[in-house]
């Protein structure tokens, strides 16, 4: 501690420190058995704690159980199992046929063959207020051969 403080020039504390009473060695012996009888206390201490943590750990976790905790953990296993095998397995695209887009502007589409710029073919749909326009460029009705 006296490297941390600037010495002091007070001289009341320097006469306080040198004439400080001393404790008596019966005293201090009394202390440290006390002391060191006390330890093995807390040690029993800290292992009831454990044990109690440990108990309610175990009683929350069977109420857990009992109320369904296990079944949604199959559950989840099994969807789990469900998303591997849709992993695995083959897709395939599934095809909306009624869909609300299709319903509403199905009837203003035709399909055409479309000339591009590089000379190929393309079929593709369009408006029906497109195809004057693709006409005249020379575009085809109907999908491209």
């Amino acid at each position: 501690m006296a490297r941390f403080r600037p010495p002091r020039k007070d001289s009341l504390a320097r006469e306080l420190r040198e004439n400080r009473p001393e404790l008596p060695g019966d005293f201090v012996d009394t202390l440290s058995n006390r002391v060191d009888s006390n330890r093995g206390a807390g040690r029993r201490y800290a292992w009831r704690r454990v044990s109690f943590a440990t108990v309610l750990t175990l009683l929350v976790l069977g109420a857990l159980a009992s109320v369904g905790g296990l079944g949604y953990a199959a559950s989840t296993t099994e969807s789990a199992v469900t998303a591997v095998k849709h992993v695995i397995a083959p897709s395939q695209p599934r095809v909306v046929r009624n869909s609300a887009a299709q319903s509403q502007y199905a009837h203003n589409k035709v399909t055409i063959c479309h000339h591009n710029g590089s000379g190929k073919f393309v079929t593709i749909t369009i408006d029906r207020a497109a195809l004057p326009a693709h006409l005249r460029h020379g575009d085809t009705i109907g999908p491209c051969a």
